[in-house]
């Protein structure tokens, strides 16, 4: 195998996990925001674990990001 097409499979694999997170993290968002509007004395009462898992979700894309700049040599 060659430099190059293992490169190709790494960025491949960072795009799809990138956007796997981005995906869970808009789903959770979207389920947050149906079920206060559907179901308010359920949702009031998980709220914070919403909110916990939604800012863990944001700092592992951050982290994400950081981790490909790094790794790209900080090169756009």
């Amino acid at each position: 195998m060659t430099g190059k097409s293992s490169s190709v499979s790494l960025w491949g694999l960072a795009l799809v996990a990138g956007l796997a997170l981005g995906v869970y993290t808009l789903a959770l968002d979207t389920l947050s925001v149906m079920l206060n509007g559907v179901m308010p004395e359920f949702y009031s009462r998980r709220n914070d674990a919403f909110e916990w898992i939604l800012a863990l979700l944001i700092n592992l894309h951050a982290l994400w990001l950081a981790w490909l700049w790094r790794k790209s040599r900080f090169r756009m």
